[in-house]
């Protein structure tokens, strides 16, 4: 009898416990490490504008008539601000310099870019320009729960973004994130994360997110062996587990009847 219960006692342990590793982000950090070491990553680091993305536009000058004019291109907006839709090339079509293309630019190329031309243009001596995007985010899936995450800053990692949308329950598995991305000519690229090392995590391409990014978390084989019917949770462990429970107490309620 005893062999009986440390079997089912042991069989608990295994099914019920999971390795603490399983839990721990960047675990190739040595842990009496003080300081980190310089990041080196090939990942992008400014998001860049493509096709299909929204932005924000400001221009300023010492010409106040033309700075009420670009305040009235867009009439929801103030404050000499506009708002453009990138087109199927990439670009939009702005006063006083037509079609410009800015798909492929980050925001401080952009911004570069728009005050040259405006320059160009001889409307505008000493412009001021600001570019941004009218809404960044993410998708997330999974084990993360679907929803979409607005942030605002380039160079926004996939740390920082688990973060953003609640971080990870524990039925999360942390070696195998994956992220779908769009990229700047309408292919898409899949990426696989380890979150447990900080060595393949800024040697990947996705290290920083991007705009429209999909993290679709995998969740682990004990939270896929549930599922919910009518309001009931049933599972292929603790169905095991209560069976033998059962077994073992009907075992000992006989053998003090006798």
């Amino acid at each position: 009898m005893r062999n009986i219960l440390f079997i089912v006692f042991t069989f608990l342990l295994l099914t019920s416990c999971a390795s603490r590793k399983d839990f721990l982000y960047l675990q190739d950090i040595p842990q009496h490490d003080t300081v980190f070491a310089k990041l080196e990553t090939e990942a992008v680091r400014n998001i860049k504008f493509r096709p299909g993305d929204n932005v924000s536009i400001h221009v300023t000058s010492r010409n106040q008539e033309l700075n009420q004019f670009f305040s009235q291109i867009s009439p929801t907006n103030t404050n000499s601000k506009s708002n453009f839709t990138l087109d199927e090339m990439g670009e939009i079509d702005f006063p006083f310099v037509g079609k410009i293309r800015l798909s492929g630019l980050d925001r401080m190329q952009a911004e570069a870019y728009i005050k040259q031309k405006l320059i160009d243009s001889e409307m505008i001596r000493e412009p001021y320009v600001t570019v941004s995007f009218e809404q960044l985010g993410f998708y997330t899936l999974g084990d993360l729960g679907g929803s979409f995450v607005t942030f605002k800053k380039d160079q926004t990692t996939i740390l920082e973004a688990i973060a953003m949308a609640g971080d990870l329950e524990v039925t999360g598995r942390r070696q195998n994130i994956m992220l779908l991305r769009r990229n700047l000519d309408g292919s898409e690229s899949a990426y696989r994360l380890d979150l447990t090392s900080r060595e393949q995590l800024v040697n990947s391409p996705a290290y920083f997110v991007q705009q429209d990014d999909i993290i679709y978390v995998e969740p682990r084989n004990k939270k896929i062996q549930q599922s919910t019917i009518n309001g009931t949770t049933y599972s292929t462990v603790s169905g095991i587990v209560s069976l033998l429970t059962t077994a073992i107490s009907l075992y000992l309620l006989f053998k003090s009847l006798n």
